[in-house]
């Protein structure tokens, strides 16, 4: 894939719009897709035992929060 086809809209900005929104929209979209990566693993295989984070993300504790809470787990980090 192209680098310059990943592209994303965020719809319903205005100038009062700040930064701690536009994070809290990306956050909820990332653990939203893991979410349903999840839902997609638990149809086609067995339930995972744990779940494991890595990476950059795992450096924001709200970020790992609100995944943690989308899938009902507790993250080994």
């Amino acid at each position: 894939m192209k680098l310059n086809l990943l592209k994303r809209v965020f719809f319903g900005l205005s100038m009062e719009t700040d930064r701690e929104s536009i994070l809290s929209a990306l956050f909820e979209s990332i653990a939203i897709d893991i979410s349903m990566i999840s839902d997609e693993i638990k149809r086609t295989a067995l339930e995972p035992g744990q779940i494991c984070a890595s990476g950059g993300g795992t450096r924001n504790e709200v970020l790992l929060g609100l995944i943690a809470t989308v899938l009902d787990r507790e993250l080994l980090v």
